[in-house]
């Protein structure tokens, strides 16, 4: 009686440790801190990314090459993050976007449009643009939905557009040229 508990209880056991190792586990992930590391490039290219990998939905990104000012461009697809650090030339065109969920800082050029379209979506969050630009050239849109824009310049030319289509914001010194101010939106 003994032998056929036990031979009972380790297939019970074979059972339950098959079901955990086969059962869809839900992990949450975790976005990692991406950094530009190389100079002019387009935003697709891996190879210029540390680590080597795109930047995708929960990530960090960086853009700040020691000494140097270089143009970044975001050429294709239709990309979200979430914070960004930028003190470079970010352009986003070519039919493509730029989702930010939660702000972040720019010191340098967030750009959309110019020779092609293209659209940067701020999506919440602060961005904080002290001695930076956000900018809609020819055909470029800039979506402040629901972001708040501490300090610096949001400025527009020939068809492009700065939108506040959702409670978006501009606070402290900035200068704004050719935006559109929608209703639930805050200037001061």
């Amino acid at each position: 009686m003994k032998t056929l508990v036990s031979q009972f209880i380790a297939v019970i056991a074979a059972i339950l440790a098959g079901f955990v190792f086969v059962m869809p586990v839900a992990v949450p992930v975790h976005g990692v801190d991406i950094t530009w590391y190389d100079g002019t490039g387009f935003w697709d290219e891996t190879g210029k990314w540390f680590p080597a990998q795109l930047p995708g939905v929960g990530d960090n990104v960086t853009l700040n090459v020691a000494a140097d000012l270089y143009t970044i461009t975001h050429r294709s697809g239709n990309d979200t993050i979430r914070t960004i650090t930028n003190d470079e030339i970010v352009v986003v065109n070519g039919g493509s976007s730029l989702t930010i969920l939660l702000g972040g800082t720019n010191t340098r050029t967030l750009q959309t449009g110019g020779a092609s379209a293209g659209t940067l979506n701020l999506n919440g969050g602060t961005l904080t643009n002290t001695g930076g630009t956000l900018r809609a050239d020819a055909d470029g849109v800039v979506n402040l939905s629901g972001a708040t824009i501490l300090n610096g310049t949001l400025t527009t030319s020939g068809t492009g557009v700065i939108t506040t289509p959702s409670g978006g914001a501009s606070q402290n010194t900035a200068t704004l040229n050719g935006v559109t101010i929608a209703t639930g939106s805050t200037f001061v």
